[in-house]
């Protein structure tokens, strides 16, 4: 019997967007899914467009935005976890390779175990040669939450890899390692809660591998409409104070900030300069 897997897109006012994922959703060379999409009770045509182009896409529509976490929550479990299940959570605004599913499932199998949870190699919509998340890394005391290769050319590794994280874009699990986890930590509205998930993840012996043929494409930062703007910086910022608070010892914490502030500011920087060099 071929496994079911749930393919569950998370959308806010993502009518610009929402169309080309499931478009890309719909290639996908597998036959036993769902796909279901989450929607933040969005204010444009987001719905009604889905369901004209893909009538058979299940939408489970919010009576407000619940942001991330909340949102996600709510949705498992409506959906529950009695079934033997894949969950993959996927945002609105990336698009996927038609294999994914297989190569997913492929890299779950050899690996042997459903205490896992993968994701895949994520490249920039706008420039598919460049890497936006090869794995992650993650160590607090040192202020370190970065993607492995973020913004360099593709290299030639397509072995799977542990990895400290897995990036909220794009997440493959079975629904039961959900079930343990008991969803996302709500204190996370937007940005961390991956991280989290991870970290409670791998304590639990919970494995996070990086899959990187499994391949999707990202339109980055489009919920602010650019990689820098002042609501991200401030959500961010929020998220990365709450995941201290939670996971490091107090002793520690503080240093551990001001090297991850520290860091930040020289990356955006760097970023800030890059862009206005290509401006002119």
């Amino acid at each position: 019997m071929i496994v079911n897997v749930k393919i569950l897109v998370l959308n806010w006012n993502g009518q610009d967007v929402i169309l080309d994922c499931l478009d890309s959703i719909s290639k996908i060379k597998y036959d036993n899914l769902n796909i279901i999409v989450i929607d933040n009770h969005s204010t444009d045509e987001s719905i009604s467009n889905i369901h004209l182009k893909f009538p058979d896409v299940e939408i489970i529509a919010l009576d407000q935005n619940y942001g991330y976490a909340k949102a996600y929550n709510k949705a498992f479990k409506l959906i529950g976890y009695s079934e033997d299940s894949f969950y993959m959570l996927l945002n609105n605004d990336t698009t996927v390779d038609n294999n994914i599913i297989d190569e997913f499932l492929h890299a779950q199998n050899k690996f042997g175990s459903k205490e896992c949870i993968l994701g895949p190699k994520i490249y920039y919509m706008d420039d598919e040669k460049k890497v936006w998340y090869a794995g992650g890394k993650v160590n607090l005391s040192f202020g370190t939450i970065k993607h492995i290769g973020i913004r360099k050319e593709d290299d030639a590794n397509s072995y799977p890899v542990s990895t400290d994280y897995i990036t909220g874009c794009c997440i493959f699990t079975h629904n039961s390692n959900i079930d343990k986890l008991n969803g996302f930590d709500e204190l996370f509205n937007m940005y961390c809660e991956d991280v989290d998930l991870s970290l409670r993840a791998r304590l639990l012996g919970i494995q996070c591998l990086y899959i990187p043929k499994a391949v999707v494409w990202h339109k980055v930062s489009n919920s602010f409409k650019s990689e820098i703007s002042k609501n991200k910086i401030l959500l961010k910022t929020s998220s990365i104070f709450k995941l201290y608070n939670k996971h490091v010892k107090v002793h520690k914490r503080y240093f551990g900030l001001l090297l991850l502030f520290l860091k930040s500011f020289i990356s955006g920087f760097k970023l800030l300069v890059s862009k206005l060099y290509k401006m002119n």
